[in-house]
């Protein structure tokens, strides 16, 4: 009578523990696009008015550059290889809707990128967001640049630099990274004389 009594507390025990294991695991994540209808992503993107992203070539990472991996366009355009961000100075900035720092910053890169013009390229990179609240937020924030969508943080977690945004690479025309601002930015001044010292666009 003993062996089955132990057989059975045994075998509640490891139920037990299979429920408390999926009680823990974090919910499916849904496809933060398919939750948006064309028709209201339509209205999204047009109250946005994002430019196109820029057409990138699959290529190899290089040694000190961005990860080979490809992300989707926020707005319109081409799904952007990060490894492929060549041939020109580049500014990527990591942000996110809910992202106060991020908030904060927002008006020194809107002003870099309006100034810079076809000299300097501005990318965002949205991190752990939603299409929809992406969209609202680059709009309240007056943000034009293109961005990308990370939206589960997957592709580009622990693989530029920072565990959180904001993050700011500033990018050679070879690809790779000439400087990092981990952390928000704090002014004009500070951006701008980075972007002319690493990248030798002055404004």
């Amino acid at each position: 009578m003993r062996r089955p009594l132990l057989a059975l507390a045994g075998l509640l025990v490891g139920v037990g523990v299979l429920l408390a294991v999926l009680t823990l695991r974090p919910p499916a994540r849904p496809d933060p696009f398919a939750s948006v209808t064309a028709p209201s992503r339509a209205r999204l993107l047009a109250a946005a008015a994002l430019r196109p992203c820029p057409p990138t070539a699959p290529l190899p990472a290089v040694p000190g550059g961005l990860p080979g991996v490809t992300l989707r366009c926020l707005g319109a355009g081409p799904a952007v290889h990060l490894a492929g961000l060549r041939g020109q100075p580049t500014v990527v900035n990591v942000w996110a809707g809910w992202c106060e720092p991020c908030q904060r910053e927002a008006p020194y890169l809107r002003s870099l990128d309006r100034r810079a013009g076809a000299r300097l390229r501005v990318l965002g990179v949205v991190f752990e967001d939603t299409e929809r609240d992406a969209l609202d937020a680059g709009r309240g924030l007056g943000l034009r640049y293109p961005s990308v969508l990370d939206a589960d943080g997957g592709a580009i977690r622990g693989r530029l630099g920072a565990p959180m945004p904001p993050l700011t690479l500033l990018l050679r025309p070879d690809g790779t990274v000439a400087y990092r601002i981990i952390g928000p930015i704090r002014s004009q001044q500070q951006i701008d004389g980075l972007v002319a010292r690493y990248l030798g666009v002055r404004l």
